[in-house]
């Protein structure tokens, strides 16, 4: 294991925690996401419920990504030159953690866990995962980070 690698995406993951920006993000996230119900939340849970869940789901998940991504992305550096596939290949593999956490958070929240239902949740997570992963590289680079 990279040690590099690992001590950065704690440090971005502890960042995140701390960042106004970040917070706010997530709040916002959160509301419109409770709010709009979707993936079937509007008619699984009451509006508390769906504030809750979607609360947990969106801060595990992004802090799961924001690690993830920031793990891959630095020990693929050596492996993958250049930038943008580079991003792809570290967004693909940061969606496998972010779908785990997504499976737990729904076994949780639904009392269950629907097997066949896996391979749509982590088609939902790469979607997902990957838009993220590349908007943040995007506004890193728009920024001079």
């Amino acid at each position: 294991m990279n040690r590099k690698a690992l001590q950065l995406a704690l440090r971005e993951m502890q960042a995140a925690t701390t960042n106004r920006i970040s917070r706010i993000g997530m709040m916002l996230v959160t509301v419109l996401l409770a709010m709009s119900g979707p993936f079937g939340t509007f008619q699984s849970f009451n509006l508390g419920q769906r504030f809750g869940y979607w609360a947990v789901m969106v801060v595990a998940s992004y802090l799961t990504g924001q690690a993830a991504s920031t793990f891959f992305l630095e020990l693929l550096r050596g492996q993958i030159s250049q930038r943008w596939p580079r991003v792809i290949v570290a967004g693909l593999l940061a969606s496998l953690p972010v779908t785990i956490v997504v499976m737990v958070v729904n076994g949780v929240a639904y009392q269950h866990v629907d097997i066949q239902s896996s391979l749509m949740i982590w088609l939902y997570t790469i979607i997902v995962t990957l838009a993220v992963v590349v908007m943040f590289v995007t506004l890193s680079e728009v920024m001079g980070g």
